[in-house]
């Protein structure tokens, strides 16, 4: 068994759990277990992280300092001050987009029918368990996590998605992922790009919101991006019910 971390960000996770021989019962005891360490890990970084950005504005702050701009935003999931922000490094980079394509091929392998590009939806069941054994290639690493009891962290496996076997692909499957593929290191471009454009700079809002393609409507995006304030914005790439918005800022509200 093995916590799978699906998203850098740690926003997705998935407990892979060894079913041979062994009772439903075991099997649940295991995958609770490893879920619950999940948690106090990440519920620890959490607490670091507020730490780290005392005396920095609080969402509340950010809240008055976005109405006090005319921005009001639905669906609002958070904020960032951009200048307190650094751009992303080349390894970065090179590490999301791996991400990206890690996220792109588990996406078609998941896809109900399978290998399809625009899915109703993804099945996650023991055939699918199979197929992504047999077109990814995968190793295991080692993590570590850090229980509330224990500072000194406890070890983890977690699966990596190193590549794609492309030599079992073939005809209009394999012509379909690869469009899949260049479209989703596209959205992750843009997003990243996006991103260091106002990294750093004075005065900028970010605001992450649940307000992506499936989620808002063309007359919202039109608002938005003829309000005075609106500067830039994109899906999330990893996610897209989700999305950037970049806000400029009055200094004078501040």
């Amino acid at each position: 068994m093995a916590v799978k971390s699906l998203d850098e960000s740690n926003r997705l996770f998935a407990v892979e759990v060894d079913m041979e021989n062994r009772s439903p019962e075991e099997i649940a005891w295991d995958a609770v277990m490893q879920i619950n360490a999940l948690f106090d890990r990440l519920i620890k970084e959490q607490q670091e992280k507020n730490q780290n950005t005392e005396g920095c504005l609080q969402i509340e702050d950010y809240d008055a300092l976005a109405k006090a701009n005319g921005i009001e935003i639905p669906r609002l999931r958070g904020y960032r001050w951009m200048e307190n922000e650094q751009c992303l490094s080349k390894e970065d980079i090179d590490n999301c987009l791996n991400e990206a394509r890690a996220r792109a091929y588990e996406h078609v392998l998941t896809a109900d029918p399978p290998f399809s590009i625009n899915p109703e939806y993804y099945t996650l069941s023991y055939t699918t368990d199979q197929r992504k054994k047999k077109y990814l290639i995968q190793e295991e690493q080692t993590r570590v996590y850090y229980p509330p009891d224990k500072p000194e962290g406890e070890f983890y496996t977690t699966t990596v998605i190193k590549g794609f076997r492309w030599d079992l692909l073939h005809g209009k499957r394999r012509k379909a992922v690869k469009y899949y593929l260049k479209k989703e290191l596209r959205y992750e471009k843009q997003q990243l790009a996006i991103w260091n454009k106002y990294a750093g700079q004075k005065d900028i809002l970010y605001i992450h919101a649940r307000l992506g393609t499936s989620n808002w409507s063309s007359t919202t995006w039109k608002n938005f991006r003829t309000s005075p304030w609106f500067l830039d914005g994109c899906d999330d790439a990893s996610d897209c019910s989700y999305c950037d918005i970049y806000a400029k800022i009055d200094p004078e509200s501040i």
